[in-house]
C-alpha cells in the first residue's frame, strides 16, 4: 500500500449508522490513504460514535449544532495539512484522492481540489453518472487551463464561478487546512446552502483545480420537493443578506448576480408559503419583494396576503396556473 497521503478526512455525522460503514469501506479502499479519519458525531442517539471507532475513524463527539457545525469541529480536531470532506452518506471511487493529489502536486499554488461526482437516488430513479457532462456548456464556459488530462486549473475563477452555478460539492472537495481556517470556516448560522457561502470565500482565496472524473457518488435522498426548494430559497436569500454585509469576503459580481435574482426567491418562497397557509410569514418576504423590484406584479401578491383565506388560495392557485414553481 502507498504511504498515507497528508490529508484528514473529516465526516459529519448525525445518525448516520445506516450508511457510516459503506462510506468508510470507500475511504478504507482508496489507493492512495489518508492519514486519519475524523467522524465527528453530532449528538448522534444511535450506534454512529461506536460504528465510527469500530472501523477505524478517531470520533469527535458533541452536542447536536448542525452540520456546519459539526465539519468545523472536525477540521479544528484534524492533525494534518489538507482536508477531505465526506458526508456519512457519500461514497468516494477508489482512485479519488489519489488522483486529487496529483493535481496538488502538479499545481503547486492549488487551495481547493474538487472532482466531478455521480448521483444516485433513494427512490429508485437512474443515475446520473456525470453532473459535469450533464452541465456541458455551463461547466465549460468557465475555461481554465488543462495542462494534464483529466484535470482543469483555475488560477483565478472569481469572475467566472457563478456563471456554473454550484457544481462543488462537499464530498468532492479537497482543501488546504489553514485555507479553510484563514477563510473563517463554514458559517454555522446556515442551515442550508452552507457550503455555497463557504466555497465562495475559498475560490476568492485561492486557485482551484478540478479533476474532471466522477470520483464521487452523491447520495439523494427522498424529500418533500415543496419543502426543499422553499428552505433553498430561504437559504439563497440568507446568502445574499450576508454576503451584501461582508462584500470584499466573496468573488466580484457574485452579489450582483444574487441581487438580480432576490426578488423573484422573495416572491416565489412567499407564494409558497401563502399555499401552505403561513401567511403571516409570507407577508415580510413579498413585502421585501415589492420594495427590491417595485412591478405590479409583486404589488398585486403582496395584496394576496391580506385577503380572507378562500379568496386567498383562489387567486394563489390561478397565479400558480399561470406561473408555476421552477
Amino acid at each position: 500500500m502507498a504511504d498515507p497521503l497528508p490529508i484528514s478526512v473529516v465526516i459529519p455525522a448525525y445518525n448516520a449508522a445506516e450508511t457510516l460503514a459503506e462510506t468508510l469501506a470507500s475511504v478504507a479502499a482508496q489507493t492512495c490513504p489518508p492519514s486519519e479519519i475524523v467522524v465527528v458525531d453530532d449528538g448522534s442517539t444511535d450506534d454512529t460514535a461506536a460504528l465510527a471507532r469500530q472501523l477505524g475513524a478517531r470520533v469527535v463527539q458533541q452536542t447536536n449544532r448542525g452540520l456546519s457545525a459539526a465539519r468545523n469541529a472536525g477540521i479544528r480536531a484534524a492533525s494534518q495539512p489538507w482536508i477531505a470532506l465526506l458526508d456519512s452518506d457519500d461514497l468516494w471511487a477508489p482512485t479519488k484522492l489519489a488522483h486529487q493529489w496529483r493535481a496538488v502536486t502538479a499545481h503547486p499554488d492549488v487551495g481547493i481540489v474538487a472532482t466531478d461526482h455521480a448521483q444516485f437516488f433513494e427512490d429508485g430513479s437512474p443515475e446520473v453518472p456525470s453532473v459535469l457532462t450533464t452541465m456541458g456548456e455551463t461547466y465549460r464556459v468557465l475555461g481554465g487551463q488543462v495542462r494534464e488530462a483529466g484535470v482543469r486549473y483555475f488560477p483565478d475563477i472569481r469572475e467566472q464561478i457563478h456563471a456554473a452555478g454550484h457544481f462543488l460539492i462537499p464530498s468532492t472537495i479537497l482543501a488546504r487546512r489553514q485555507l479553510l481556517v484563514d477563510a473563517g470556516l463554514f458559517d454555522e448560522s446556515f442551515r442550508i446552502v452552507e457550503d455555497v457561502e463557504c466555497f465562495l470565500r475559498l475560490v476568492n482565496r485561492a486557485p482551484l483545480a478540478v479533476v474532471e472524473e466522477p470520483l464521487m457518488r452523491y447520495r439523494v435522498r427522498a424529500t418533500s420537493l415543496s419543502r426543499s426548494y422553499l428552505r433553498m430559497l430561504r437559504g439563497m436569500i440568507q446568502l445574499h443578506d450576508v454576503m451584501d454585509a461582508k462584500q470584499e469576503a466573496y468573488p466580484p459580481h457574485v452579489l450582483g448576480v444574487f441581487q438580480r435574482a432576490l426578488p423573484g426567491r422573495l416572491r416565489e418562497a412567499g407564494v409558497l408559503l401563502l399555499e401552505s397557509g403561513a401567511t403571516a410569514d409570507a407577508r415580510p418576504l413579498l413585502r421585501r419583494a415589492l420594495l427590491a423590484s417595485p412591478s405590479p406584479k409583486n404589488a398585486a401578491i403582496l395584496m394576496l396576503a391580506w385577503m380572507p383565506a378562500p379568496l386567498r388560495r383562489r387567486l394563489v392557485a390561478a397565479y400558480r396556473r399561470r406561473a408555476p414553481a421552477a
